[in-house]
C-alpha cells in the first residue's frame, strides 16, 4: 500500500538505486518474465515490474496526507493535497498493468501528482488482479468505490492508464446506466479493443518487427496482448 498519514513514505523501497533511462527502456522492451509466446511466470512478472516501477517513479512529492483505507471491502489509498482548490471533486485513479500486475506503491507518485496539480482528493483503488481475480472482479471492486465516492463528492473523475483506462471506460458506461453522474473521464493510452483481427492489429505485427533491435518484437507483443485478454476475460 501507499503508506500512512503519519509517514506517507513508510514501507516504500526508496533506497532502490535508479537505473539509466536507456537501460529502463531495454528492460521493458524485452518482455520481462515471459517466454515470448504466451508462457508467462506471473509472480515473477509482478516482481520485476514492481522493481522497475519503483526505480523510475522519482522522488515522491510532498502531500498533506496519504491514508490506507478500506471502502466497502475494497483496499484503497486516499490523497489530500496541501492546497485544496477543488474541495468537491473526487478523482478515482485506476492503475494499469494488464489487469495482472501493478500496485499502489508503484503509482504513488502519479496519485500525488494528480492531487497536487488538480487541488482535489484522489482515491487510488487496489483492485483484485487476474488470473486470481478475472473479469469482472476488479471492475466490480472499483464500482463499489465509485458508488461510495458519488455520495462523498459533488463531482467525480474516472481516470486510469492502459488496462486501468479500460476499467475507467467500462465504469463510465455502467455509471451512465445506473444514473451516477461522472464529470470527467480521463483515459491514458486505454485498452479499448479486444479483437486481435483488426487491420491495425495485423499491421502492428509487421510494422514493429523488428523493433529496437529485437527480432519478432511485433509478433511476440501481439501474441502477449492476446494472452493478457484471455487471462483477464476468459
Amino acid at each position: 500500500m501507499a503508506g500512512n498519514e503519519a509517514d506517507p513514505q513508510a514501507g516504500i523501497q526508496d533506497a532502490i538505486a535508479p537505473i539509466p533511462s536507456d537501460e529502463v527502456l531495454q528492460y521493458f522492451l524485452r518482455n520481462p518474465a515471459d517466454g515470448t509466446d504466451g508462457v508467462v511466470d506471473i509472480p515473477l512478472l509482478r516482481e520485476q515490474t514492481r522493481e522497475v516501477g519503483l526505480r523510475v517513479r522519482g522522488e515522491l512529492p510532498p502531500i498533506e496526507s496519504c491514508r490506507d483505507v478500506v471502502i466497502d471491502g475494497v483496499k484503497a489509498s486516499t490523497y489530500r493535497p496541501s492546497r485544496v482548490s477543488r474541495p468537491g471533486v473526487g478523482f478515482i485513479w485506476i492503475h494499469g498493468g494488464g489487469w495482472m500486475h501493478g500496485d499502489l506503491d508503484v503509482y504513488d507518485g502519479v496519485a500525488r501528482a494528480f492531487a497536487n496539480e488538480l487541488g482535489c482528493s484522489v482515491v487510488a483503488v487496489d483492485y483484485g488482479l487476474a488470473p486470481e481475480h478475472p473479469f469482472p472482479f476488479g471492475l466490480d471492486e472499483v464500482w463499489r468505490v465509485v458508488r461510495w465516492a458519488s455520495a462523498e463528492f459533488d463531482q467525480l473523475v474516472l481516470a486510469g492508464d492502459s488496462s486501468g483506462g479500460n476499467i475507467a471506460a467500462a465504469l463510465a458506461i455502467r455509471a451512465r446506466d445506473a444514473g451516477v453522474p461522472i464529470a470527467v473521464q480521463l483515459l491514458i493510452y486505454p485498452v479499448l479493443e479486444s479483437s486481435d483481427r483488426t487491420e491495425f492489429k495485423q499491421r502492428f505485427r509487421t510494422r514493429y518487427s523488428p523493433f529496437a533491435g529485437q527480432e519478432r518484437f511485433g509478433e511476440s507483443t501481439h501474441e502477449r496482448i492476446k494472452w493478457i485478454w484471455e487471462v483477464y476475460a476468459p
